[in-house]
């Protein structure tokens, strides 16, 4: 059973209702990274023409209130969805040159026990875009 189904089949041992557009949308975004809305859109639609860009909006809140999809701005101004379920993580994005450094969720549990501690509140935080300098580009103290 492909990935991709054991996925489908979890959800819908959940109670979750998946529908031909929640698996095409599903089907996309696994493995491909980030997407905004419309590239998603433009790979739906050869195989479902019918479906529209409100159609993409609604399945990605679905899949983002089922723990499964991110949505985030890795500082592109855009909006990038991203298949998270079986891997958390964040990126580092450099201010000057681009450059995106992929780091894992564990980085954030001491801050998020921190915010807890400090002011009871629990940092939902699945797919974060950090922004500063790589090595290469940033400047020396001075």
């Amino acid at each position: 059973m492909t990935h991709h189904m054991e996925t489908a089949k979890e959800l819908r041992a959940q109670g979750y209702r998946l529908t031909p557009q929640r698996l095409l949308v599903l089907n996309v975004i696994k493995g491909a990274g980030h997407l905004t809305a419309e590239e998603i859109l433009a790979r739906v639609q050869p195989d479902y023409p019918m479906i529209n860009t409100a159609t993409i909006y609604r399945t990605l809140e679905w899949l983002k209130g089922a723990g499964l999809v991110a949505e985030t701005d890795l500082g592109e101004g855009r909006r990038v969805y991203e298949f998270i379920a079986d891997h958390p993580h964040h990126h580092l994005t450099c201010l000057a040159c681009g450059q995106q450094i992929e780091v894992p969720d564990d980085l954030l549990r001491p801050l998020r026990d921190e915010v807890e501690a400090a002011y009871g509140f629990v940092l939902r935080a699945d797919h974060m875009g950090l922004f500063g300098y790589c090595a290469a580009c940033r400047k020396p103290p001075g």
